[in-house]
């Protein structure tokens, strides 16, 4: 067997089943380090799907963090296909997606 100095955690980005090697996780998908199963991928942000394997760009008008979830942009706010944030939108302005205010136009 290998000693414990020669054990190394699965890499970022990889799932190892039964410790073996490391196998990359489907496109647009990630996994955190030590991963095991497939099922421990999950959808890169900007991405979206129930399961690594069908992982599609996030539709515009709306974010996705990673993983399952389609999220509506705010008001005031827009995106593109792929986003994993929305932007405020023309005429307005903010440090963030929950904080845009109309511009003032002298």
């Amino acid at each position: 067997g290998l000693s414990a100095s020669e054990c190394k955690s699965c890499p970022t980005g990889f799932y190892c089943p039964g410790g073996a090697a490391p196998k990359a996780c489907p496109k647009n998908s990630y996994s955190p380090a030590g991963a095991t199963t497939l099922e421990d991928c999950a959808c890169v942000p900007g991405f979206v799907g129930t399961n690594p394997e069908s992982c599609v760009a996030c539709p515009a008008g709306s974010y996705c963090e990673g993983g399952a979830s389609v999220k509506s942009c705010p008001a005031k706010t827009r995106s593109l296909e792929g986003s994993s944030r929305c932007a405020c939108k023309g005429g307005y302005k903010g440090p963030g997606m929950y904080d845009c205010s109309k511009c003032p136009f002298d």
